[in-house]
């Protein structure tokens, strides 16, 4: 985990609401097929769901608060399913200032919790019963969130807080982070945009297949790049040089 500001600028406020963004600026060129206003839905109803049961089963507060903010988010997807764009773009805002309030005083969640015993009393403050099944499917989704939707280990490999063959501080890094980036700029180039948005008439479905590898690859490229090349390890002392 980062900093509680990084947490909550960059989690918080902008990477869980892109999507909403995207999807309400987009509106026009998927809006009009049914099954792509029945998909969105579907998976905002479902993330909804599974990330409510997380949320209230994970024990650490930031964990907590993420869960949260994708059950709002998948909530907020059915609203643009429906065709409230406005309404989408306005209840991400309001919800972005909302989550970045709660990470900044995550670190202090067990003072909170003390001061509103204080003043309230255990009774109003202590916690609710909730449904044993709801509890044993909230601890099984999280299992499934931690343990299969993850990249293969493959992407785990390189380990940079030991010398590697392909790794140089002097320009080696530049130059990889440069071919990685220029291969996830190419995904989104106004070329590939242009073509998808024809496919998206003429054959929706290769053009579903071609965003769902573009955002697979995108993300799988990305995640090598912060996991092996951009690693903080890289910035200890106690590091051999190569």
């Amino acid at each position: 985990e980062g900093a509680s500001p990084n947490s909550a600028l960059g989690y918080a406020a902008l990477s869980a609401h892109i999507p909403v963004v995207l999807l309400a600026q987009t509106m026009p060129m998927w809006f009009e097929f049914e099954w792509a206003r029945a998909a969105l839905a579907a998976v905002g109803i479902a993330t909804a769901v599974q990330a409510t049961l997380i949320a209230n089963v994970r024990a650490d507060r930031k964990g907590s608060i993420a869960s949260s903010t994708a059950a709002t988010v998948g909530a907020i997807f059915v609203v643009l399913a429906a065709g409230y764009d406005e309404a989408a773009l306005l209840l991400a805002l309001g919800h972005s200032c909302f989550r970045m309030n709660q990470i900044f005083r995550s670190p202090s969640a067990i003072q909170d919790s003390r001061a509103w015993q204080a003043d309230l009393g255990s009774e109003a403050t202590g916690p609710e019963r909730v449904l044993k099944a709801a509890w044993k499917a909230g601890w099984a989704f999280n299992r499934i969130n931690s343990d299969f939707f993850r990249l293969p280990d493959q992407f785990y490999a390189v380990d940079l807080k030991r010398p590697l063959n392909f790794y140089n501080a002097k320009g080696t890094q530049l130059a990889v982070t440069a071919l990685f980036v220029g291969a996830v700029s190419a995904f989104h180039l106004p070329q590939v945009d242009a073509k998808i948005a024809e496919l998206m008439q003429t054959e929706p479905a290769l053009a579903a297949g071609l965003l769902t590898a573009n955002i697979l690859g995108s993300t799988a490229l990305i995640r090598f790049l912060f996991g092996n090349v951009l690693d903080f390890g890289r910035f200890r002392a106690d590091r051999p040089k190569n």
